[in-house]
């Protein structure tokens, strides 16, 4: 048995030692490995993963093994399901995909165990449809192919006609993504912003978010489509009017998506702290919603980017893997609004 640090046995050692565990955390990047999880009755963190028994079957495993170490396990705690080290997501977090919601101090006992590893942080997600798996595979094929009953996991229905899939939704990316260059031209700050909103819209599809991602592309389409490459130039100075007014709504499209995805992460947390962000996260939105028609808007805008200690607040380190940028964004697409509304007054003296 593996000893755990200051000399004390942890629980999960008695159901799979870091030595164990390690190597199937290594094979779950490329393809997700079994798991069960769970505490003990005095609130220990205890993983057990297997490479091809099934989920409800790790878990019999796991209550088994306890048995055999006469481990008191906390039996309301106990979830099945499948564990994954997703590197393109976030190479330092084991994600679990479990039956159902699991009690709220579980991930961080979770996060003591993997971090003898070591990973560093642990994220849990519920797939209900893991009820619905049998706990032993089927050996008799032919029985299974003349059996009257359904399968006992039917495949997703397919998406409703007027909802995009993961397929077309990367594929839109990739065909907004290339008119960037040609729609920012030379300015280097709206090609900052528009190249921000689609990666925002990579890091929700690589997420699985796929309502979220497509609003996020929406709003890069629309942004797109303000570029001074689709308007109309009936003379030299008209193709700058109204850029700088597009290059905001995108900085704000941009800073909203990354609020949005924060709120996200928030709530998957049970945090006391967490309605209290969310409130935080919402007002920084609100305050966003305005059209700066005015040099005195642009003015009080400025101000409350500047000196808002929730601004400052919003783009410390979270914790959640999203970097929130706001300030730099959206203060220089101020700014150019700024020069381009003082253009225009000049224009009609």
């Amino acid at each position: 048995m593996a000893v755990a640090a200051k000399g004390k046995a942890s629980a999960c050692d008695s159901i799979m030692a870091p030595d164990k565990m390690k190597p199937l955390l290594a094979l779950s990047k490329q393809e997700p490995v079994q798991a069960a999880i769970g505490l003990t009755a005095d609130g220990e963190g205890v993983i057990l993963l297997h490479k091809k028994a099934k989920p409800k079957k790790v878990l019999s495993m796991l209550r088994a093994e306890a048995g055999k170490a006469k481990l008191q396990l906390n039996t309301a705690s106990m979830r099945f399901g499948r564990a994954q080290v997703d590197t393109d997501y976030d190479a330092g977090m084991v994600r679990f995909f479990i039956n159902k919601e699991a009690p709220g101090a579980m991930r961080v006992k979770l996060v003591e165990v993997v971090k003898r590893i070591p990973y560093q942080k642990v994220e849990l997600n519920v797939d209900p449809s893991l009820e619905e798996e049998p706990e032993e595979e089927t050996e008799d094929a032919t029985s299974l192919a003349s059996a009257p009953t359904l399968p006992p996991a039917p495949p997703p229905p397919p998406p409703p006609p007027n909802e995009p899939n993961d397929a077309e939704l990367r594929r839109l990316l990739a065909t907004l993504a290339k008119r960037i260059p040609e729609a920012a031209g030379q300015d280097a700050a709206r090609r900052t912003v528009l190249l921000k909103v689609a990666g925002i819209a990579n890091d929700q599809l690589k997420a699985g978010q796929l309502e979220a991602a497509g609003l996020t592309l929406e709003k890069l389409r629309n942004a797109l489509g303000s570029s001074p490459t689709s308007r109309a130039q009936p003379g030299p100075t008209a193709p700058a009017r109204g850029n700088a007014m597009a290059g905001w709504q995108t900085a704000r499209s941009a800073a909203i998506a990354t609020l949005t995805s924060l709120e996200q992460a928030i709530r998957t947390f049970a945090d006391p702290r967490s309605d209290e962000a969310v409130i935080l996260v919402r007002a920084i939105r609100a305050n966003l919603t305005a059209e700066p028609a005015t040099p005195e808007q642009v003015n009080e805008l400025e101000r409350y980017l500047t000196t808002d200690d929730i601004v400052t607040e919003a783009e410390a380190p979270n914790g959640f893997g999203i970097k929130v940028e706001l300030r730099a964004p959206l203060m220089a697409s101020l700014t150019s609004l700024r020069a381009e509304q003082q253009a225009a007054t000049e224009a009609t003296r």
